[in-house]
């Protein structure tokens, strides 16, 4: 059965009315669940100015796995960076963490860190991951 709704269409004395199907009522059931989604969050508080205000929780121990890592490709300690790169991508749980413009899975992002690395990190990866991918051959 479709779904309908009777709405008032044009002002004034016209009286005529329409019906929303479809694609039509889309928008206003996204809006009212979008509405009803904040109400519920954890985090979610309505302040005197009427205003929400949502909590940023914590930082994921992946987003600080990879602030460390980030932090040890600057110092060009491969040893200690690409360990926690590969650690965040065999994670069974992906995380999804903001990059400054766009929520990313924490494992995408670690991916396209170990992509850059130089030849030198490259070969320390291979070093420390080489013997374990060719036993599990």
């Amino acid at each position: 059965m479709k779904s309908r709704i009777a709405i008032q269409a044009g002002a004034g004395k016209t009286g005529r009315t329409g019906v929303l199907r479809g694609a039509h009522l889309r928008p206003f059931v996204l809006l009212a669940l979008l509405c009803l989604g904040f109400a519920s969050l954890p985090g979610a508080a309505a302040e005197p100015s009427g205003r929400m205000r949502i909590e940023v929780p914590p930082a994921s121990a992946a987003e600080n796995r990879l602030e460390t890592a980030r932090r040890q490709i600057e110092r060009e300690r491969w040893d200690l960076a690409i360990p926690l790169l590969q650690r965040i991508m065999e994670q069974e749980e992906d995380t999804l963490i903001w990059t400054g413009e766009a929520y990313e899975p924490a494992s995408r992002v670690a991916a396209r860190l170990l992509a850059r690395l130089p030849r030198q990190a490259r070969r320390t990866y291979s070093m420390l991951y080489e013997p374990e991918a060719a036993r599990r051959l």
